[in-house]
């Protein structure tokens, strides 16, 4: 009688320790754990941030806990709890969002001591003025997934080899977006071919500093002239206001 691969596939036990639920990781999460070789848990260090308005609940399809603790500022938090939790799941691998937050030194230092595989997630680059100290914190790792080309030549510069380094780009499940929105007209090609917006450049985020959405506003500026380009600008933030007076200047 045959054996089929699946049946005597081992499962790996995974960890991601991440900050908060968000709506663009949720169905990345249900797809790797619907991986038969993965058995994945997400610990999520606390239910929101400061300045975050989706107000996101945990998804479904994969197993997720909320760590107690606290945050300090925006994203400092402390998860004292964490390292039982790791201790005993007895995880394969762990991978940590982000490297210099407390409750991640926590699960790096935490993930090494119990002979762990450590992969730091980045969604940005690294940079070069980096303290020493987090320099130490980030070379723990025995692998890292960044989000784009510029973050791992971030971390090249700082001697991480490019062998132990993978780009793996942000990524949005369409298919959850394919319905009707009682905010949006119901088919919005139709709406950019009667404004004649040719081809759009579209930003979607925050109005916050880090996000640079002056930039995209000076880059518009000097396409202004182009008849088929539209630039889309879309969220909001405290920087909301500022960024619509820019605008007004540019005469765009």
């Amino acid at each position: 009688m045959g054996v089929s691969t699946r049946e005597v596939m081992l499962s790996v036990r995974v960890a991601i320790v991440t900050n908060i639920p968000t709506p663009y990781r949720k169905g990345f999460f249900a797809t790797l754990s619907s991986h038969p070789g993965i058995e994945l848990t997400v610990f999520y260090c606390a239910h929101i941030e400061r300045g975050r308005s989706w107000g996101e609940q945990a998804g479904s399809g994969y197993s997720y806990r909320f760590l107690k603790g606290i945050t300090l500022s925006t994203s400092l938090h402390i998860n004292p709890t964490l390292p039982i939790e790791l201790a005993r799941g007895r995880f394969h691998t762990v991978v940590v969002g982000g490297y210099s937050y407390p409750s991640a030194i926590m699960a790096l230092s935490i993930s090494r001591i119990l002979g762990s595989r450590v992969v730091i997630w980045l969604d940005g680059p690294v940079g070069s003025k980096a303290s020493l100290l987090k320099r130490m914190f980030l070379g723990l790792a025995d692998h890292y997934i960044v989000a784009s080309t510029k973050a791992r030549e971030s971390l090249i510069r700082l001697g991480i080899k490019p062998q132990m380094i993978d780009v793996v780009p942000l990524t949005v499940d369409v298919g959850a977006w394919g319905g009707s929105h009682p905010r949006l007209p119901a088919n919005l090609d139709s709406v950019f071919a009667e404004r004649q917006m040719g081809r759009v450049i579209l930003f979607c985020g925050r109005f916050i500093p880090v996000k640079n959405i002056d930039f995209v506003i000076e880059l518009a500026a000097r396409m202004k002239d182009l008849q088929d380009v539209t630039f889309l600008l879309v969220g909001d933030g405290p920087l909301r206001g500022i960024m619509q007076q820019k605008v007004r200047e540019q005469g765009l």
